[in-house]
């Protein structure tokens, strides 16, 4: 995910202490997405963001494992 994209990106916030197992924490990568970003939280519909966020998710773990 990327600023260029039109997302903000952080580390660690505000999404901090997440508990990954400790075998993969040298070899795992976690993006946390906000609800809002691609649902109505009430409704549990997808919103019109849906298909985009999940086209640049998948173009980013191409981009990742090459």
């Amino acid at each position: 995910m990327s600023q260029e994209a039109g997302y903000s990106v952080a580390l660690n916030h505000p999404y901090s202490n997440a508990i990954a197992p400790i075998e993969y924490v040298g070899d795992s990568l976690m993006i946390e997405i906000n609800k809002r970003t691609y649902m109505n939280e009430k409704t549990l519909q997808k919103n019109n963001n849906f298909n985009r966020l999940k086209d640049r998710i998948a173009s980013v773990y191409a981009a990742l494992l090459g």
